[in-house]
């Protein structure tokens, strides 16, 4: 049996769980999910919410199903589509083959819509996608419930083509109009060419050649392909936030005002405005389609006539050079990424090797110093720098191997935020004192320390070093004594690290997410060298470790951000008298300080 069919007006679905194993994913849960669907009208294409309703069980397993029309997926009729070539003699194949075609422009034809009425669509791929035979209504199914049972396709060996259910067709950081824009262009690539530009056999693979964008552009694929359609693809493919052309802005307009009129869903949108539009007309032309993207009556595609100043021969010259060229860049990137220690070791090294030339002086007078600064002080920027995630400012107050591995965990705690956050864009990660003055409902992650001190003594958590460039004088004194070239000294910093916690669901979701404390005490060993303090070791001492859930933090913050008529500093104050880790006032309006700046600095 198919894992995708229709039978009595209704779509089913296989999820290849068991009747316990859904119930244990919460699948009751998840068949709320909705989907899409899209219905073609005289006015254009119309969308409304579309889901699975019901469940059966058939052969041990549990369908999902839902009200539909006959039909079948995108991905049968391009797996239907059996030849590489438009032009097969075999009159079955070649109505195979329009049949594909006519189904690939219109699900691109679909998304197009969706752009332009700023409709959000499930993201499942081909696999997903189910279209009506008339080819009048499309469905896009839910996407976690898809992508759950299409890894079950692949994990129960039943299926092994994964990748040309959803993998092929999706980016993994991409989302929003990116995302479809990444989609509408795999789709539009496999229907011209016959093949996928991402089709390695594993998703590591799969994720890193998109991520080093290996693959042959459309207008490397086909001569004289459609100029404004190639690229338009291949920019997309490439993870371009737009698409990018040669044109003037008055020329570009009346592209996309061209590109208007051959949409069947009718935008109203300025011809001016900069969101770059899928070339429908373009595709339908190239896939041998009527105008408005049918199929020719007779059952065959149009023959595509082309024109290009370039030969074939000449063409063929050019495609090799250029693959030659992709191949080195891919194979240098990848270099890169293997050898990236060593060759920053490297490049450390002959950065000090011409740090007599102008550039190289330039760049390293704009460096973070601690020179001129006492020794609570550069402790004082070391721990702003844990609490603000600033590798470069952490650098520079560390001496030699010892401290290194806190700068290391700031750098993975950055690297893990940057992460977190490309996988929820709304979801930014902020430091503490930042979140009570973003009061964005609850929505950001927390990240940081609160309640700094260094022997006892209230410091800054924002502070930032002064630069080379503005050559402070050494201190000569410190701690009530004259200082000379190693001196030691040493100092305890108390303070909170707050950061959060979450387990991970059955079907990969976040669940039981916590806010989870650790008070620290550390010492802190400092040596003078080098005309100022530099941190050479850290003995951390973990006082205290708790959690807290954040739904009944956010709760009481919410209640008393309320009662207190929206005052951050009166809410914090009755925040404190339960949560002994929140910012201090001081910590609060540093931070409000620090944001401002930035908000300034970028306009």
């Amino acid at each position: 049996m198919e894992n995708v069919f229709e039978k009595d007006g209704y779509v089913y679905l296989n999820t290849g769980l068991s009747p316990d194993e859904f119930s244990k994913a919460r699948g009751g849960t998840r068949i709320a999910e909705n989907g899409s669907l899209a219905i073609q009208t005289s006015a254009g294409w119309v969308f409304s919410a579309w889901r699975f309703e019901e469940t059966e069980e058939d052969g041990g397993l549990i369908f999902v199903k839902g009200r539909a029309f006959s039909g079948q997926t995108l991905k049968d009729y391009f797996c239907n589509d059996s030849s590489n070539s438009f032009s097969a003699v075999f009159p079955s194949v070649e109505f195979a083959k329009a049949k594909s075609a006519r189904a690939a422009a219109l699900v691109c034809s679909v998304m197009e819509a969706s752009v332009n009425q700023n409709v959000s669509l499930p993201n499942s791929g081909a696999g997903g996608i189910f279209i009506c035979d008339d080819f009048t209504k499309v469905v896009f199914f839910p996407e976690q419930i898809f992508i759950q049972a299409a890894l079950r396709f692949e994990s129960s060996g039943k299926e092994a083509d994964f990748g040309q259910n959803r993998a092929f067709y999706v980016h993994p950081t991409l989302a929003g109009t990116n995302a479809t824009r990444f989609t509408q262009s795999v789709i539009a690539y496999r229907a011209l060419t016959g093949e996928f530009p991402f089709s390695a056999k594993t998703q590591d693979e799969l994720s890193l050649d998109m991520a080093d964008k290996n693959f042959v552009p459309l207008r490397n694929k086909i001569w004289a392909v459609d100029e404004q359609l190639a690229s338009f693809v291949d920019n997309s493919l490439s993870r371009s936030p737009s698409i990018k052309s040669r044109s003037k802005v008055e020329k570009l307009a009346s592209l996309r005002q061209t590109a208007l009129s051959d949409l069947t869903s009718g935008r109203t949108s300025s011809p001016l405005e900069l969101t770059p539009l899928f070339p429908v007309a373009s595709l339908y032309r190239e896939l041998g389609l009527s105008k408005d993207g049918s199929i020719p009556q007779d059952g065959r595609l149009l023959s595509v006539i082309r024109k290009s100043s370039l030969s074939p021969e000449d063409f063929e010259l050019a495609v090799k050079k250029d693959t030659e060229k992709n191949a080195r860049e891919v194979k240098r990137k990848r270099f890169l990424r293997k050898y990236k220690k060593l060759l920053v070791s490297l490049a450390v090294a002959f950065v000090f090797a011409l740090a007599a030339t102008f550039s190289v002086r330039k760049s390293y007078m704009s460096r973070p110093t601690t020179k001129g600064l006492s020794a609570f002080q550069t402790v004082e920027i070391f721990y702003s720098a844990y609490n603000m995630l600033d590798l470069n400012q952490a650098r520079c107050t560390v001496l030699g191997k010892q401290p290194d591995y806190l700068v290391d965990v700031i750098s993975q705690a950055y690297v893990t935020n940057q992460t977190r956050s490309a996988y929820s864009p709304a979801k930014k990660v902020v430091s503490p004192a930042e979140w009570m003055n973003y009061n964005n409902n609850g929505n950001y992650y927390m990240f940081g320390l609160t309640g700094f001190a260094v022997n006892e003594q209230k410091m800054e958590l924002f502070a930032k070093p002064p630069l080379r460039k503005e050559h402070l004088t050494p201190v000569s004194e410190d701690l009530g004594k004259r200082i000379k070239e190693g001196d030691f000294t040493e100092c305890y910093a108390t303070y909170f690290l707050v950061y959060p916690e979450s387990d991970m669901g059955e079907l990969g979701e976040s669940v039981n997410e916590r806010l989870h404390i650790e008070e620290y005490c550390d010492k802190v060993r400092l040596v003078f060298k080098d005309e100022c303090w530099r941190i050479v070791e850290i003995s951390q001492n973990k006082e205290s470790e708790f959690f807290q859930d954040s739904k009944a933090f956010y709760d009481d913050y919410k209640r008393l951000f309320d009662a207190n008529s929206k005052n951050i500093l009166l809410t914090a104050n009755e925040l404190r008298t339960k949560y002994g880790w929140i910012p201090d006032n001081s910590e609060i309006l540093s931070a409000s300080q620090k944001m401002r700046e930035e908000f300034h600095a970028d306009e």
